[in-house]
């Protein structure tokens, strides 16, 4: 079974580390608060940005600014926390927010490539009029049920595609 069209594993991914590295932040900034003071503020400022960061990769609209968010300020506390040889500040506020980053810009793309798929899709098969599902999703780099959903979508747009379930095959209805 393949991955959601509307929101890829990777987006789901990058949130949850997102979160997971949030929890750890605003732990950590409330327990050094009496210690620390001003600088365990930071700590939970930090973990406010993963939370807001985390939120907006979930949300594939917003895929975008959630990725670049966690890319820069993950660069920059790692690089801060490296400078001042904190350990476990840079796996919890730098590096997991990174590599949220890079999932993020993976969903991106897969947003991006299962978005334009439908009307791709309407031009191979108005081409050939017939075409077998598996030969799609192999021509896409997709999986079956990724073709069917796009054909769904585009039936919801009112286009002239349906299925033939006996043969597997796409099937362009033309407009006489």
């Amino acid at each position: 079974m393949g991955a959601n069209i509307e929101r890829p594993i990777e987006a789901i991914a990058g949130s949850l580390l997102l979160f997971v590295s949030a929890g750890f932040s605003l732990i950590a900034g409330i327990a050094s608060l009496a210690e620390i003071g001003v600088w365990g503020l930071l700590d939970v400022f930090i973990g406010i940005l993963w939370i807001l960061g985390g939120y907006l990769i979930y949300q594939v609209r917003h895929l975008t600014a959630g990725t670049v968010m966690a890319l820069v300020v993950g660069l920059v506390l790692t690089i801060l926390f490296t400078a001042v040889e904190i350990d476990v500040g840079i796996v919890f506020d730098g590096i997991i927010p990174i590599i949220a980053g890079i999932l993020g810009f993976v969903a991106r793309g897969k947003s991006r490539r299962t978005q334009k798929m439908p009307t791709d899709l309407l031009g191979i098969v108005k081409l050939h009029e017939r075409i077998k599902i598996s030969e799609l999703a192999t021509r896409f780099k997709t999986t079956e049920l990724e073709i069917e959903l796009s054909v769904i979508k585009l039936q919801e747009r009112g286009e002239p595609i349906g299925f033939d379930r006996e043969t597997r095959e796409v099937i362009y209805k033309k407009q006489e």
